[in-house]
């Protein structure tokens, strides 16, 4: 193909949209890349073909912005970037879809209520025969002794609606839970599973049909919620689990499946329905994500499922030099 895909991508400031820029210009695609952001001076929109500022997620000209500027762009695809548009949009999705007739990288809305809500995932993972962490709420006081019975100390204490790390707290004792209960924010216990070495992180990308495009396993070390160092690894049990995961998850593109071992066998505690801070390393190891997703749903292809290079890394700061530009 000689006419380039003009994509569009949101969030350009953080690290999914900065690393998703990235990515498709490693790609061989041809691409005409429009990069926005709330700001100005985002990384990843200074570096794209075009950059545009957007208003806030919560501004009310926000979603009637973003549609004229896939309108008068004849953007083809939109990769949502960033978590609070996720969060706004995913409901949407189709609506934008159906006004703009562009493709809009976002997880349904079913798929992106459960991922966001722990003790859904939980049941998901029971209801369709996966192994998982034994999860009770921590205000279930009918339940919590059972539950520590169960499992034994420590567990894990997180919000039942965060992402990442943030809130994460270790119960060592009965005074531990009971502090965990009087949080005014709603919290679920979960096993302890494993240790911090050998933590992994699986992104699969499939369609909704349930066919698996491409999996990728890093073991890896978290530093504010992302991944701040990894290494692909190769363990057939855990890409097994994962891709069946994945598949029957049935996202549109990408899915990022968090686990850890129990007794030798993966158990997933977070299922996140979103690009991942990692995407840009998934790419130098030879998963290029949203190339796969591009080549798959723009252009009808079955792309060969790419072997991922096993090597490590370790995220810093760079600084780019860039042309000096005022936006409008």
């Amino acid at each position: 193909m000689t006419t380039p895909l003009v994509v569009l991508v949101t969030g350009a400031g953080g690290v999914y949209g900065d690393a998703t820029i990235r990515n498709l210009r490693r790609s061989s695609l041809p691409t005409y890349i429009i990069g926005a952001d709330t700001e100005w001076q985002a990384a990843g929109a200074l570096v794209a073909d075009k950059a545009i500022v957007l208003p806030p997620v919560d501004a009310p000209t926000y979603v009637s912005r973003l549609i004229a500027i896939v309108e008068e762009n004849a953007v083809n695809t939109v990769f949502i970037s960033s978590g609070t548009e996720i969060r706004t949009l995913a409901s949407h999705r189709d609506e934008l879809e159906r006004k703009t007739k562009a493709l809009f990288i976002l997880p349904s809305p079913a798929l992106y209520k459960m991922a966001s809500d722990k003790l859904a995932t939980v049941e998901f993972l029971v209801a369709h025969g996966f192994d998982y962490p034994v999860t009770v709420t921590a205000k279930g006081t009918s339940t919590i002794q059972p539950f520590i019975n169960r499992v034994g100390f420590p567990v894990i204490a997180k919000p039942r609606f965060g992402q990442g790390s943030r809130g994460i707290i270790v119960c060592y004792s009965a005074k531990d839970l009971r502090g965990v209960a009087a949080l005014e924010e709603e919290y679920v216990l979960q096993e302890f599973l494993g240790d911090e070495n050998h933590e992994y992180t699986v992104g699969v990308l499939a369609t909704e049909k349930g066919d698996v495009l491409a999996s990728i396993t890093l073991r890896r070390w978290l530093k504010g919620g992302q991944t701040a160092a990894a290494e692909v690894v190769d363990i057939p049990l855990i890409t097994a689990y994962a891709e069946a995961l994945g598949a029957q998850l049935q996202p549109r593109g990408y899915v990022n499946i968090q686990l850890r071992m129990r007794n030798d066998r993966p158990v997933a505690f977070e299922i996140n329905a979103r690009v991942s801070s990692s995407t840009g390393f998934r790419a130098l190891a030879g998963v290029n994500e949203p190339e796969l997703i591009l080549r798959r749903y723009l252009l009808n292809e079955n792309p060969p499922r790419p072997k991922a290079k096993l090597i490590a890394m370790v995220r810093g700061f760079s600084e780019r030099i860039v042309e000096a530009v005022i936006w409008k």
